[in-house]
């Protein structure tokens, strides 16, 4: 009896402790605007080996291996709140990526066509 109530309270703690990400919350945001520019490249290519190519590199790149990016995902996933305000830094931060590569080409072609 005294073992079925310390399970029952073992299992009720574990319930009621919050999960913890195994990456932090910004290398997570990182990664998922790694997902969607890998996810703009499938939608270009269709290719599926080398789209899983280029994330599993994003991830490598990072330190983080894929079910660490999985168990994050599941977790932060839970924060519905959370998780539309963590996708509205990633489109923040693909805008500044697009305006900065805008005044890069802006800047080469200026340079091309001087004489």
């Amino acid at each position: 009896m005294i073992r079925w109530v310390l399970l029952a309270c073992l299992g009720w703690a574990a319930c009621e402790r919050p999960e913890v990400a195994p990456i932090p919350e910004d290398l997570y945001v990182k990664l998922l605007g790694e997902a969607a520019l890998v996810r703009a490249v499938y939608e270009t290519t269709l290719d599926t080996a080398l789209t899983s190519a280029l994330f599993l590199q994003a991830l490598d790149a990072n330190g983080v291996r894929p079910g660490q990016f999985d168990s994050a995902h599941a977790v932060y996933m839970m924060d519905v709140d959370g998780q539309k305000a963590r996708w509205s830094r990633v489109l923040d931060d693909l805008r500044l990526v697009e305006q900065r590569l805008a005044e890069e080409k802006v800047r080469l072609s200026q340079r091309d066509t001087i004489p």
